[in-house]
């Protein structure tokens, strides 16, 4: 199966349009968020359960050090991942933020 692409278009009160409840990508797919409004960066993992590995995506992502942006593309999800959920923090530059939940499927 080829690897999913989801892009994701936030509107300027923070919320996804539409609001993708959870993302779901295959293992290797990317998701590609953007928001023409405002700035924004994904900035921690919030949950991780056990058996989850510690980072469902390729290299250290987040990075916390990155900055404010109007478009964040996720390296590919890991194998490790599949049938897995997560939940990541996207801050924007006004304070506020949104938690989308992303399962990664087979």
């Amino acid at each position: 199966m080829p690897p999913t692409a989801v892009t994701i278009t936030f509107d300027g009160s923070g919320t996804c349009c539409p609001t993708p409840d959870p993302v779901q990508i295959n293992s290797n797919g990317v998701i590609r968020w953007s928001c023409a409004v405002k700035k924004f960066k994904v900035t921690k993992l919030v949950e991780q359960n056990s058996g989850k590995p510690a980072h469902p995506f390729g290299n250290q992502f987040p990075n916390p050090g990155a900055p404010f942006s109007d478009k964040v593309t996720t390296p590919n999800a890991l194998p490790t991942a599949e049938r897995k959920s997560y939940k990541y923090a996207l801050g924007f530059e006004d304070g506020t933020s949104v938690d989308p939940i992303i399962i990664i499927d087979q």
